[in-house]
C-alpha cells in the first residue's frame, strides 16, 4: 500500500499488502461478441496523478483536526493476533512484529534513557508494510523498561524534555497521559506509554519518521501514517477489538491515506471513461501501486451478461457445462478469464462479484455511466491459494467504487 499487497509477503495474517510498485501483465480479455472492439486503450494510474486530483495546499494545511483524529482512533481494523513470549497482542494486518534483544539504541526521554547496553534490554521491532517502497522511512519499536514506580516516566516529563532540546520539537497532538505526536511538518513522531503491571515494566512505543527530499507524500499523508502507529500502540493489548466473524469488513482502515487517494483517483478515471475513450476501444488500466490490472468493456451485449450474472448467488458453484441458460456472450466472457469450466461465487455485493475457478480469483462488476453500461474486470498477477491472495482485499476496496473512500486522514 505502501499498502502494497505483494504476494510473497502475504499470508493469512499478512493479507494486506494493499499496494505495490510492479506493473502487472494480465491477458487482455478477447470477447469479440461483447463489443466491436478494434483496439485497446492502455492507461496507467500512479500517485503522480494525485496532484491534479487533490489540492496540494489543502493537503499540507490544517494537519491537526481533533474530531477527525478521534474518529480515526475509534475505527475498527482488520487484525491479527500475535502469541509473543510475555503476552498475546493484536495489530492491524499491515504490521509485522519481531521480538529482539539486540540493536544499537540510546534514546534520551529525559528522566529515563533507553540503552541497548542494559542487560535487561528487550524490544519488539515493528514494520509497517504501508511504507515500503515509498521515498520515506520509519523506525518503530516497543521498548520494555523495568520500573517499580511508573510515575518516573510520564508524558508530561517527556514533553518538558522535548521542549528543552536545542531543536525544539513541535507538539502536534497529545492527551497529556499516554501519548504524544511531535516533530515538524514533514516528519511526525509518536511516543506511547503503557505500564504493564504483570511484568512491572513500562512499555514505551517510539516511532520516528524520516521523509526523503523526493517523497510524494503530503504532510497529511505523513500525519495519517503517524496516527496509524498511535492507534496500533493504543490497541496493542486489546484483544477484544478483534471480531473474527467479519474481520475482513474492516480492511479499508488498514490502508495508508496515500493508497486510499490512489483508489479514489482510479474510481474517478473509470467513471469518466465513456467521455474520454471512444466506444470501439477496450480499456486496460494498470495500477502499479495495487499490483492489479482493470479491464473495462462496453458494448450492446453487456446488458445480457449483466442479466446472467444477476442469477449468481454467493457460495454457488456455477458449471458452464450444465448452465445452458447463459447467453453465448456470457459463456465466452467467463471462459476468457477462467480456465476451468466450474467457477465459485465467493462473494457478492450489488453488481460486484468475487469469482474463482480454484486457480484464480477475479472481481467482476457492472457500472452504468451516462446511460452506458460498463463491465469491469479486476485481476491480479498470480494464481492464488487459500493462504495467499489479494482479491478479498480488493473486493472490499471496490465496494466503495460509487462513493469513494474517506481520505481526511
Amino acid at each position: 500500500m505502501t499498502i502494497k499487497l505483494k504476494k510473497q509477503r502475504i499470508t493469512v495474517c499478512k493479507k494486506i499488502r494493499l499496494i505495490i510498485a510492479l506493473i502487472t501483465s494480465v491477458t487482455i480479455i478477447s470477447c469479440a461478441d461483447l463489443s466491436s472492439i478494434k483496439k485497446t486503450e492502455f492507461l496507467t494510474i500512479t500517485g503522480e496523478n494525485l496532484s491534479e486530483f487533490y489540492d496540494t495546499k489543502e493537503e499540507n494545511d490544517s494537519i491537526v483536526d481533533t474530531l477527525e483524529i478521534n474518529k480515526v482512533l475509534l475505527q475498527k481494523s482488520t487484525s491479527r493476533i500475535w502469541e509473543l513470549n510475555n503476552f498475546t497482542v493484536t495489530t492491524p494486518i499491515n504490521f509485522d512484529l519481531r521480538e529482539e534483544k539486540t540493536g544499537t539504541f540510546k534514546i534520551d526521554l529525559g528522566k529515563v534513557i533507553i540503552d541497548s547496553n542494559d542487560p535487561e534490554f528487550e524490544r519488539i521491532e515493528v514494520e509497517d508494510i504501508n511504507v515500503e517502497d515509498m521515498v520515506f522511512q520509519d523506525y518503530s519499536n516497543f521498548f520494555y523498561i523495568p520500573l517499580k514506580n511508573r510515575s518516573i516516566l510520564t508524558v508530561e516529563s517527556i514533553i518538558e524534555h522535548l521542549e528543552l532540546g536545542i531543536d525544539k520539537e513541535q507538539i502536534f497532538y497529545t492527551d497529556n497521559k499516554s501519548f504524544i505526536i511531535y516533530g515538524d511538518n514533514k516528519n511526525f513522531n509518536v511516543i506511547h506509554l503503557n505500564y504493564l503491571e504483570s511484568i512491572k515494566k513500562m512499555e514505551v512505543f517510539i516511532s520516528y519518521q524520516k521523509s526523503g527530499p523526493f517523497s510524494d507524500l503530503s504532510s497529511r499523508d505523513l500525519f495519517s501514517l503517524a496516527l496509524t502507529k498511535l492507534k496500533m500502540a493504543q490497541n496493542f493489548h486489546n484483544k477484544d477489538s478483534l471480531d473474527e466473524t467479519d474481520n475482513w469488513n474492516y480492511v479499508i482502515p488498514t490502508m495508508s491515506r496515500y493508497h486510499r487517494k490512489v483508489a479514489n483517483l482510479t474510481f474517478d478515471v473509470i467513471k469518466k471513461i465513456p467521455n474520454n475513450v471512444p466506444t470501439e476501444k477496450k480499456v486496460e488500466l494498470t495500477l502499479p501501486d495495487f499490483d492489479i490490472t482493470i479491464d473495462v468493456h462496453r458494448g450492446k451485449n453487456i446488458d445480457t451478461v449483466q442479466q446472467d450474472f444477476q442469477s449468481f448467488r454467493t457460495a454457488n458453484i456455477v458449471s458452464l457445462q450444465t448452465r445452458k441458460s447463459f447467453q453465448k456472450t456470457t459463456n465466452n466472457f467467463i471462459k476468457s478469464i477462467f480456465t476451468d469450466s466450474e467457477i465459485n461465487v465467493l462473494n457478492r455485493a450489488n453488481n460486484k462479484l468475487l469469482l474463482s475457478d480454484g486457480q484464480k480469483k477475479k472481481i467482476v462488476f457492472f457500472h452504468r455511466t451516462n446511460d452506458q453500461l460498463m463491465l469491469i474486470c479486476v485481476s491480479d498477477d498470480y494464481e492464488y491459494s487459500e493462504l495467499d491472495d489479494n482479491m478479498d482485499i480488493y473486493f472490499e476496496l471496490f465496494k466503495n467504487f460509487e462513493k469513494g473512500i474517506d481520505v481526511f486522514y
